[in-house]
């Protein structure tokens, strides 16, 4: 089973990517979608893991450094939680496939600690002209109790029930914005690669008890890590915690 290292470098370079996508339509039009993303979920180590926590820091940092998005840091304050996805991967030929990681934090209004990262996989599928391969990265604030609620320990999907809204632009835009007064779910996202902008609705979001387990070296749900404040802490999770609280008291 290839680590997630290993999967995302195989599609590091323009012929790489093409013979990827060209594999995975192949793949999702004879029925045989479920080999074309090798999922490492059951195969992942703890060394893979630490490295999807510190690409979610650096991910939080390029955008929350990014002062056409400072809308995020302005409302950091505010926000239940946040979803942060190093890496989303879109490939299709004709028939389109979405694979990713990523981890969910939560925000302790009462004593504006922020959880540890619970670990979640993106799946989505789609139908349609799409030809290529892209990676992109998302940052989403969830603003409200629906938002949270609907993500906490069960299968999810953007766009679903949650008022899910892009995130404003621009150096102007820091405090309330009209587009995003009534979102459940305000989300940025970074994109690269052969076709259009990615589309974050239908991208469906579940907890990964195994990574999860192997993270924390026991048996624990998202739901756990989420909810239950300090009690459940990896000492790698510092530094993207600290980054989290030291960005929503910085003036954006």
């Amino acid at each position: 089973m290839l680590s997630i290292r290993a999967f995302f470098a195989d599609c590091s370079t323009p012929l790489t990517r093409i013979i990827f996508a060209l594999r995975l339509g192949l793949c999702l039009l004879t029925g045989w979608g479920v080999l074309a993303f090798p999922v490492p979920a059951r195969g992942t180590d703890l060394t893979d893991l630490e490295e999807v926590v510190d690409n979610a820091r650096l991910t939080f940092a390029h955008f929350a450094g990014n002062p056409d998005l400072a809308w995020i840091r302005s409302n950091l304050k505010e926000a239940k939680g946040i979803l942060i996805l190093p890496q989303v991967l879109q490939a299709g030929y004709f028939v389109g496939a979405t694979l990713g990681s990523g981890v969910l934090l939560l925000h302790d209004e009462r004593t504006g600690e922020w959880s540890d990262p619970a670990f979640y996989t993106v799946k989505a599928g789609s139908f349609g002209l799409q030809i290529g391969l892209k990676r992109s990265q998302v940052v989403a604030l969830i603003m409200t109790k629906k938002g949270i609620d609907s993500m906490v320990g069960s299968k999810f999907m953007l766009g679903g029930d949650l008022n899910l809204t892009v995130g404003p632009v621009g150096r102007g835009l820091a405090g309330g914005v009209t587009p995003t007064m009534n979102a459940d779910v305000v989300a940025y996202a970074r994109s690269e690669g052969a076709y259009g902008g990615i589309s974050l609705r239908g991208l469906i979001l579940s907890p990964d008890d195994d990574w999860n387990e192997v993270y924390f070296g026991r048996s624990v749900s998202a739901s756990e890590i989420l909810l239950s404040g300090s009690s459940v802490r990896h000492w790698y999770s510092a530094r993207l915690r600290a980054a989290v609280t030291d960005a929503q008291t910085e003036e954006p």
